[in-house]
């Protein structure tokens, strides 16, 4: 995660950006929605998903104390637009939240799976994997406040504890400012990394 995809402006502008188009996405049948051409971000704004506002809501919330007042602002009118969407839709994002769920958990599938094989490219690229398990931790906890996610839940805790064989703690993976927003009690993964003894 740069510094210059993760900053508070950055943040704040994209979580507003992706809550004004929140409705449609949801009506619409896509998991990733390509943001509108009127959406001019620096760098381009990634893709719209559920995960993607919580994740930066969440580390955002986390950095308040950096947030000037017109942002808190910002940030507090960005998210009472997602709760407002989320009640007025809450059958269309409980829905979409576990097909989501569901490709996230299987690119940690795979992500874990090819640390088995190329355990070089698992430590190497794993400060942005990080990312992935994050996001699913976030996804996971405000879909179980929708629906039942069990299925979901039991298949994390599976990967958990494979990944956990070769999973070393340590120091905070990502940039320091961030680490309050995610402490080491619930985000452990953030706090080392995989370390594979040498052949």
């Amino acid at each position: 995660m740069s510094d210059r995809t993760s900053g508070l402006a950055y943040d704040l502008a994209v979580v507003e950006a992706m809550v004004a188009e929140l409705e449609s996405y949801l009506k619409s049948d896509l998991l990733y929605w390509r943001l509108s051409p009127t959406v001019t971000l620096r760098p381009a704004a990634p893709l719209l998903t559920i995960g993607g506002v919580l994740l930066r809501t969440h580390r955002l919330g986390g950095q308040s104390d950096r947030l000037t007042p017109i942002q808190q602002n910002r940030l507090s009118a960005a998210g009472d637009a997602f709760r407002s969407v989320t009640e007025q839709w809450a059958a269309h994002m409980e829905k979409r939240m576990r097909r989501e769920l569901d490709a996230r958990l299987n690119s940690w599938q795979w992500f874990v799976d090819d640390c088995r094989e190329r355990k070089q490219s698992c430590v190497a690229y794993y400060a942005t994997e990080a990312e992935l398990r994050t996001l699913l931790d976030l996804l996971m906890d405000a879909a179980a406040a929708l629906g039942n996610v069990a299925p979901q839940q039991r298949r994390l805790g599976q990967l958990d504890t494979q990944f956990q064989r070769w999973f070393q703690p340590g120091d905070f993976v990502w940039t320091a400012a961030l680490e309050p927003a995610f402490p080491r009690e619930r985000f452990w993964w953030l706090y080392g990394r995989p370390e594979f003894p040498p052949r």
